[in-house]
């Protein structure tokens, strides 16, 4: 049911692409709404279907301004996550392969997502840069700073380059955690396992702490804060 929801889905996309380029040229607002209405429906049926249960806290802790909203990582399903269930228009920064997805790559440009390839580092900078300029011009970003995703659900190390976006834009950064999202699917592998996940909006992080901190003591005291509430999560 899944894979045929997927394909239905894909088709959708297919055939709403053009006319989503055509509005996006005129009207960048109007086709990103779009393309936020479709992967919300998308996200959910994926959720629903897969028998994957989620349970959301903390949704008063996000600010009505934009922010930079930064997640641990433990499945490719994550975005989906946050697009089911956050109500906000978020776009992320996605690896450089993810531009080899025919369809979706198109669909996540208009969404104003940002593509990094880590290994170049001159790519990287150009992509904060944008990030910078999403944020300054009232987008919301997200980002998962572990830069891969966790295979067993313990936290990797936070890199602190992913926080310079909202330090250069001074900007509110809101951390979100997710727990169980590892227990999904496997590395490697198209199957999806029902299981529950948590997503915990945390308080966010106002512009004067930010101000008063450097880019590694903020990542630490953000992955901290993070790995914190996992630790009440197990317990």
């Amino acid at each position: 049911m899944v894979y045929i929801f997927i394909l239905i889905y894909s088709l959708l996309f297919i055939v709403l692409l053009p006319m989503g380029l055509i509005i996006n040229t005129f009207s960048k607002k109007m086709a990103k709404s779009l393309v936020f209405s479709l992967a919300k429906g998308f996200s959910k049926g994926i959720l629903c279907l897969s028998g994957i249960k989620v349970e959301v806290e903390g949704l008063e802790n996000i600010p009505d301004e934009n922010a930079l909203y930064v997640s641990n990582h433990q499945s490719n399903l994550d975005p989906f996550l946050f697009m089911a269930f956050l109500p906000k228009k978020i776009a992320y920064i996605a690896k450089i392969e993810t531009k080899k997805i025919p369809i979706f790559y198109q669909w996540m440009q208009i969404m104003g997502c940002l593509f990094i390839d880590r290994k170049d580092i001159r790519q990287s900078l150009r992509v904060i840069q944008n990030g910078t300029e999403i944020l300054k011009n009232g987008g919301d970003l997200g980002i998962f700073p572990e830069g891969t995703r966790s295979v067993d659900g313990k936290i990797l190390p936070f890199k602190a380059g992913s926080l310079k976006m909202a330090i250069k834009a001074q900007k509110t950064i809101v951390p979100i955690m997710i727990d169980g999202s590892y227990r999904l699917m496997d590395k490697g592998s198209i199957i999806v396992r029902p299981n529950l996940v948590k997503v915990k909006v945390l308080e966010k992080i106002s512009v004067d702490i930010i101000n008063q901190s450097d880019s590694k003591s903020l990542i630490a005291k953000i992955e901290e804060k993070i790995k914190d509430n996992l630790m009440q999560d197990v317990n």
